[in-house]
């Protein structure tokens, strides 16, 4: 089953905008893409996800990307286990990095957990904040929240 998706692409506008040419670079471009459907489950928002970092010209295989990777698993698990699902699931990339956007219908702020070896889980939360460089929780009222985390990634070391 394919999700359907928007994509957003931001340029400076010129007469050339038209002509197919290169990626432009990295401090030039924002991407983002919001779908339709939202991923319910973990593995499939990493798969949309792993569908769309290769649109971005930063390094196949980095560690940065896998880290945007395990933001989204993060943020959708708890959204699903905590907030009965997903309610709006968007990635937007930029020359810093790439931002997670995942919304759900509940206005409860996330926190931090205790670590308690008795006890499943509790990791999640505190990782999102290890590995994003900003996360912000935005309460929609009567919407619920939505959870915005940057991810900084690194464009590709230009060949000598």
């Amino acid at each position: 089953m394919g999700a359907a998706m928007t994509v957003e692409a931001e340029r400076p506008r010129d007469r050339e905008a038209e002509q197919p040419r290169e990626r432009p670079a990295p401090e030039q471009w924002h991407r983002a893409v919001e779908w339709r459907s939202f991923p319910q489950t973990s593995e499939r928002a990493r798969d949309l996800t792993r569908c769309y970092l290769p649109s971005l010209p930063y390094a196949a295989g980095s560690v940065d990307l896998d880290a945007v990777l395990l933001v989204v698993s993060e943020l959708v698990t708890n959204a699903v286990r905590h907030a009965d699902g997903v309610t709006a699931f968007r990635l937007e990339a930029g020359p810093g990095g790439v931002a997670v956007l995942v919304s759900d219908a509940s206005a409860r702020r996330p926190v931090i957990r205790e670590y308690a070896p008795s006890r499943a889980g509790g990791f999640g939360w505190r990782l999102v904040h290890q590995l994003g460089n900003a996360v912000t929780v935005r309460i929609d009222p009567g919407a619920g929240k939505t959870i915005r985390v940057h991810v900084p990634v690194q464009p590709p070391v230009p060949a000598a």
